[in-house]
């Protein structure tokens, strides 16, 4: 039975009823219940009986019994929470464990459910300990340190909830799992972060820059997108590292060299050893036939840090026609052997689709990187890290930092920053999630930390394709990037593939539905009908009951949508998409005040500005004339707000 993170997402409780009896009973009948009464024991196997066969309300009612007849029994209390868990009272769940733990503190099903249930309960400060207490009671428990991950979630502790997902992998012996598991795990954290970029600073630099990177690997039509990002964290700190470079990039896929390599050059002004204005400006040249500027760059590059240009497997990033990469070979011929005349020929010899001389020109380029690496600088002291640091000297930089005390955030970020260009990810992702805990509101620590987890994530899902093809995980994921891609059909497909050789996974279903929703939003049958599986193989699959809840909104069968958005966030309250349809169901239903508080609830996640006029509508309907004013004029902020983005990015495209 494998539990997922209480607040981010769903249980995976595949048979609610069968895996509480399974519980139940492995923990259940214990030696100290041999010595009770007859009447005690024979309540005590009712309870069982009951609760194997499905009949949890009864099985309920057999331990309450039990406990009146022996109140200190333990494992009844163990097992009435256990089932409390499962009928979805997580309130009365709580108190039965809390009983129990206190008559046997280490009780491990006691503390790993108590945890579970004050997380499901919003009590994240409070679930902590029993988790912790769990985890270090069974070390190799999967549902423990995915409760306990999904906790310091909650409390935004990124680095202790990384230690978890990376420990998880280890205890999966399926490997092809365990790369699964581990890169949706570094990707949900990546979800949670862009989220709080986007709804507590929407407007900032960094969040711009993110929204920049992100439309930038979506191609196409969205560089337009992203150059109108780019421009905006510039507008709104022209001085942030890095900025220039990016927007360089963008024009440089677009073709406008010209206005590339200004960019390119108003970020050497601000750092000349900045490695990706010197490799944007070595692909500009290359663009313009210069081989011997781009050589210059790259040799730059090389005096500054040579495993950079090691990682750039993708340069250039710009198709070149094979005449002109002809023609730069040749010129490049005539310059003096060196690594940078290894680098990129190596790089223009596969532009030119002659793969065995690239590789003879890789292999040399990686011969000088060797001899680099085999000669590291010398050590620094403490006392010079941050001046190793601001002259790209990374491993400098990284030791300088790590022999300090009590970093400071900025600190931490640069020792981060150095870290992910010397490629160790782990450490440089827990050093961005160490400057986030110590200044909540550093938002350069949010961007890298989200981009270091993509990364991360990126990794694993390159391992699993490279492993295993053909596996349906591996049609999942392709699913899973068409979708990013808004290529919604693609999507389906691959995920219908996916589902043909795992049939019995309820997680296939439950996104397909998502997928026909986005691709017709309206209730194809095709969504009710994938939707009605998931629920088949796991009836409390939280998301699943929220989706056809909001198929029967959209269908405005309301009282029909109202039971099923209810039982959704009984056994998920923090579902935030559950209270808005529910809110809307209940307020077309002429349920007002209940309303009201759905829609409060899920205030925080309206981004169109609907959830607010419709505030606006049941605050009216109950006279609250200030409070329906106030509702009705931050529906109309963002509506203009989404409107203006919308704008934006059509402006930017009219010009190309």
């Amino acid at each position: 039975m494998e539990y997922a993170d209480p607040n981010k997402r769903s249980f995976s409780r595949r048979g609610l009823v069968r895996a509480a009896a399974c519980i139940i009973l492995s923990y259940g009948w214990l030696p100290a219940v041999q010595d009770q009464s007859q009447e005690v024991a024979n309540h005590f196997r009712a309870a069982q009986q009951a609760a194997k066969a499905g009949e949890l309300e009864h099985a309920a009612k057999e331990y309450q019994t039990v406990l009146s007849l022996d109140p200190m029994l333990v494992e009844a209390m163990v097992n009435l929470g256990l089932t409390y868990h499962a009928l979805g009272s997580y309130q009365q769940a709580a108190g039965q464990l809390e009983r129990a733990l206190r008559a046997q503190p280490d009780l491990f099903p006691a503390n790993l459910f108590l945890g579970i249930e004050y997380a499901k309960l919003g009590y994240t400060a409070k679930a902590l300990p029993p988790l912790e207490r769990a985890v270090r009671s069974q070390p190799a428990s999967v549902e423990a340190r995915r409760a306990l991950a999904g906790c310091l979630l909650s409390k935004d502790e990124y680095r202790g909830a990384a230690e978890q997902f990376r420990s998880l992998f280890t205890l999966q012996p399926n490997q092809e799992e365990a790369w699964y598991a581990l890169g949706r795990d570094y990707l949900e954290m990546v979800m949670d972060l862009v989220n709080r970029l986007i709804t507590r600073h929407g407007e900032a630099a960094w969040t711009k820059r993110l929204a920049g990177d992100l439309q930038a690997e979506g191609g196409g039509m969205s560089l337009n997108d992203a150059a109108v990002s780019y421009k905006q964290a510039l507008a709104l700190d022209p001085d942030q590292p890095g900025l220039h470079a990016r927007l360089g990039g963008i024009y440089l896929r677009q073709a406008k060299i010209d206005e590339a390599k200004q960019e390119f050059r108003r970020e050497l002004q601000r750092d000349a050893d900045n490695e990706d204005g010197l490799l944007g400006m070595a692909e500009a040249d290359l663009a313009t036939g210069d081989a011997a500027g781009a050589l210059q760059q790259i040799s730059s590059i090389w005096a500054v840090f040579p495993p950079f240009l090691g990682q750039q497997s993708a340069f250039p990033s710009i198709d070149l026609l094979p005449e002109l990469a002809a023609a730069l070979i040749t010129d490049l011929g005539r310059q003096a052997e060196g690594p940078a005349r290894s680098f990129l020929r190596s790089c223009l010899y596969r532009l030119a689709d002659e793969p065995q001389k690239a590789e003879e020109q890789g292999r040399a380029f990686q011969a000088y990187l060797n001899e680099w690496s085999s000669s590291p600088p010398a050590r620094a002291t403490s006392g010079v890290a941050g001046e190793a640091c601001a002259a790209h000297r990374y491993r400098r930089c990284v030791e300088g930092l790590q022999a300090k005390h009590n970093l400071t955030a900025a600190q931490e970020v640069a020792l981060g920053r150095a870290q992910l260009r010397l490629g160790q990810d782990d450490q440089a992702s827990d050093a961005f999630a160490a400057a986030l805990s110590k200044d909540p509101q550093n938002l350069e620590s949010i961007y890298w930390l989200v981009r270091t987890y993509t990364r991360q994530a990126t990794a694993c899902f390159t391992q699993l394709a490279g492993l295993f093809p053909d596996s349906w995980r591996a049609h999942e994921l392709h699913g899973e990037e068409y979708r990013v891609e808004i290529q919604y059909e693609r999507a389906i497909k691959e995920y219908q593939i996916a589902a043909t050789m795992r049939p019995d996974s309820p997680e296939l279903h439950e996104k397909l539905c998502e997928l026909y929703l986005d691709l017709h939003q309206k209730p194809m049958p095709e969504a009710k009908a994938e939707i009605e599986r998931t629920l088949e193989l796991d009836p409390s699959r939280a998301r699943a009951l929220y989706l056809l809840g909001r198929i029967y909104v959209m269908r405005r069968e309301y009282p029909t949508a109202i039971p099923l958005l209810e039982k959704a966030l009984r056994f998920e309250p923090n579902l935030m998409e559950a209270h808005a349809e529910l809110g809307k169901a209940l307020l077309h239903s002429g349920q007002v005040q209940p309303a009201v508080r759905e829609l409060e609830e899920a205030a925080s996640i309206d981004y169109y500005g609907d959830v607010h006029y419709q505030l606006y509508d049941a605050y009216h309907q109950l006279g609250k004339t200030d409070l329906a004013q106030k509702a009705l004029a931050r529906s109309q902020e963002l509506r203009k707000q989404s409107v203006a983005n919308q704008m934006a990015k059509v402006a930017s495209a009219e010009p190309e």
